[in-house]
């Protein structure tokens, strides 16, 4: 008994650092994607990136084609988190009406208070997406997963107000993450005026409920 305890401790000790290493290379492989891009991000410059060995790389990943699947999964998860508080802090169970919005983005922003290197991940990982099919169709999963959960947040936070979105939730949110990320990438820095530009164009996309305004 004694000994089959001890097996689970060093099994569950072995499982964290493998997990705490394949972190550390996902974060890795994020700075050398910002820093170099991807198809110049070698598996040699992430490993030194993260400080870890080839073997340690090779351990956790086939390839560096599953990191990037693993890095994409992981983004959406983060990027699905912070949305997710920033709804919930949002709205705080009282639904999001139109005077509601500007404040609600503001929010938004504050929980999303991501340095540039933001914009430029971004960007990156859609630009191999176009490129290479088998990431497409990963990132296209996660990305989809993603706006499926945030567009039933935001059409109940609406619907508590008696508002409605007069598009398909995922064709808003595609509309607002565009602009989102335009701003947050435009390089003749107009990022200052990202609040006003996402609450009037989520604005432009909600109106009252049919059976409210009836």
């Amino acid at each position: 008994m004694i000994q089959n305890r001890r097996t689970t401790v060093a099994e569950t000790t072995i499982s964290n650092r493998r997990a705490q290493t394949r972190e550390r290379l996902i974060i890795a492989a994020q700075e050398a994607i910002v820093e170099r891009g991807v198809a110049a991000a070698s598996v040699e410059y992430i490993c030194e990136t993260a400080g870890f060995t080839r073997g340690a790389f090779y351990s956790n990943f086939a390839d560096k084609d599953e990191l990037m699947a693993e890095l994409a999964r992981h983004w959406f998860a983060e990027q699905l988190q912070r949305a997710q508080g920033a709804l919930a802090e949002a709205t705080a169970g009282t639904g999001v009406g139109i005077d509601d919005i500007p404040a609600a983005v503001r929010l938004f922003m504050d929980v999303h208070a991501m340095s540039p290197d933001w914009g430029i991940l971004t960007l990156e990982l859609r630009l191999h997406a176009l490129r290479t099919p088998e990431f497409r169709t990963v990132f296209a999963e996660a990305e989809s997963g993603i706006a499926g959960v945030i567009g039933t947040m935001l059409t109940e936070a609406l619907a508590d107000s008696g508002l409605e979105l007069s598009i398909e939730p995922a064709d808003a949110l595609t509309i607002l993450a565009s602009l989102f990320t335009f701003v947050r990438t435009d390089a003749r820095g107009r990022t200052e005026t990202i609040e006003q530009q996402l609450s009037n164009a989520l604005v432009t996309l909600v109106r009252p409920m049919e059976s409210a305004s009836s």
